[in-house]
């Protein structure tokens, strides 16, 4: 809803497109189930299953034409056509109508782009100045001059996954604001050591979708995150969310989200996990780049990483040694925040490691001195691995050096779990910065949207 009482264009087309849909099925007349079936046979995983769609008193056959029977209730069939059947009719309006939304809630079904049009289905839609037997949605792109859905289309057809679609590159405008935003608040240290900072200091966090249809959810983390980044520091190697306590009882399983393999992924994937962007356009690279390189960020860093650099062939060729905490050192102590971020290591390669928020008003403790406002989130950030072992702690002095857990204790806000692992406190303020909010909002939209139409 766009506001009181109205519809946005893409859920109005998607309303006026099941009404053409329904309405053509009235009209369907006994010579459409009696044609001679002339068109290209679909793949056979499109084959409709008559229970699914009743038992009536013209069959589907085989190459999966939708046929109907005159006699019967057409709201009945568009009920029993709500599956891949349904929604590819939808898709191919959407198409026409350039309802983006209706294409990709086919796809993401497992629909198949090279489908072709029946002579039935063309009859359903009615619409003879677009629909012709035999055209599939990527002919339907190429004639209306789609380029955006061909390319989703193609997308799907050649690499066989989803285009990755993150809050930054859905929301280009927000996203550019935010840049500028980030820009405005950069100032320069005096003294020695003269590198660039942000005066505000934020931490990205992703919004509560629980509310989602499983099916919606798989879609959103498969355009979002990094499945291979996610696979392999989850499962291959226990290296993110092996603690089932912090995971699951107290709400920190961390996700790896998408990174771009175009630019400095390490400033990228530390622009995600603060202010939920890339450095698309280069505008900070100069200004951050350099001074996360150096040292210049106000705040510590968690790396959670492989410890073993691979060859393309599986094998080890050394020790990452990326993985551990790297504090401000450089700063004082008094300028810095407490609250950290968290990025992933894999095959030469950063990406922002980001939890997902709770609509929940329990902070759930995790042990003493814990911030409890109802304006904020607590997510809990293992300050060991899997074995029990302290991460290292880098750029300390040698004399430093078995004063680790001291150094933690200093620089982060440092807890026990009930269970006994330390943990440093990662705080997120659950009203978020206008213009995140806008982006984070205009990007989880387009999800309930798909959500309506199955």
């Amino acid at each position: 809803m766009t506001g009181k009482g109205r519809l946005s264009p893409e859920t109005a087309s998607s309303a006026a497109s099941s009404q053409l849909i329904e309405e053509n099925l009235r009209n369907v007349g006994p010579s459409a189930s009696k044609r001679p079936h002339t068109s290209p046979p679909r793949s056979p995983s499109s084959t409709i299953d008559n229970a699914a769609i009743g038992a009536t008193s013209v069959q589907a056959h085989s190459h999966g034409t939708i046929n109907v029977d005159p006699d019967s209730n057409p709201k009945q069939h568009c009920r029993r056509l709500r599956r891949t059947d349904y929604l590819f009719l939808q898709a191919c309006v959407g198409v026409v109508d350039n309802n983006p939304t209706a294409v990709e809630a086919y796809l993401s079904s497992g629909g198949n782009p090279t489908r072709q049009l029946t002579r039935d289905e063309v009859s359903i839609l009615n619409r003879a100045s677009a629909f012709d037997v035999g055209l599939t949605l990527v002919h339907l792109a190429i004639r209306f001059k789609r380029e955006d859905l061909l390319a989703t289309m193609l997308s799907f057809e050649v690499t066989g996954h989803p285009v990755k679609r993150p809050p930054s590159q859905v929301c280009p405008d927000l996203s550019a604001d935010i840049r500028k935003e980030i820009a405005l608040s950069l100032r320069q240290r005096k003294g020695d050591f003269p590198c660039y900072f942000v005066t505000d200091i934020l931490t990205f966090i992703l919004p509560e979708i629980e509310f989602l249809p499983s099916v919606v959810r798989t879609q959103l983390f498969d355009e979002l995150l990094d499945q291979d980044v996610q696979k392999e520091l989850e499962q291959e190697s226990q290296i993110i969310n092996w603690s089932i306590e912090i995971g699951n009882t107290l709400g920190g399983r961390l996700f790896a989200l998408w990174n771009r393999t175009a630019g400095d992924c390490l400033l990228d994937s530390a622009l995600q996990a603060t202010w939920g962007v890339f450095d698309t356009d280069g505008t900070l690279r100069r200004a951050l780049g350099d001074s996360l390189n150096e040292g210049g960020e106000r705040r510590p860093i968690i790396v959670y990483g492989v410890k073993f650099i691979k060859s393309f062939r599986g094998e080890n060729l050394g020790y990452a040694r990326f993985q551990g905490v790297y504090l401000p050192l450089l700063w004082e102590q008094s300028f810095c925040w407490k609250t950290p971020i968290a990025l992933g290591y894999t095959r030469g390669h950063f990406s922002a490691l980001v939890p997902i928020g709770t609509e929940s008003e329990d902070n759930l403790g995790a042990g003493a001195n814990l911030n409890t406002s109802d304006d904020t989130q607590t997510v809990y950030l293992p300050l060991t691995d899997y074995e029990g072992k302290l991460l290292p702690v880098h750029f300390i002095t040698p004399l430093e050096v078995g004063t680790e857990e001291k150094l933690l204790n200093d620089w982060l806000d440092c807890c026990s779990t009930p269970g006994g692992l330390m943990v440093a406190q990662q705080i997120h303020h659950k009203k978020r910065p206008v213009l995140i909010g806008q982006m984070v909002e205009e990007w989880l939209q387009r999800y309930r949207r798909i959500a309506q139409q199955l």
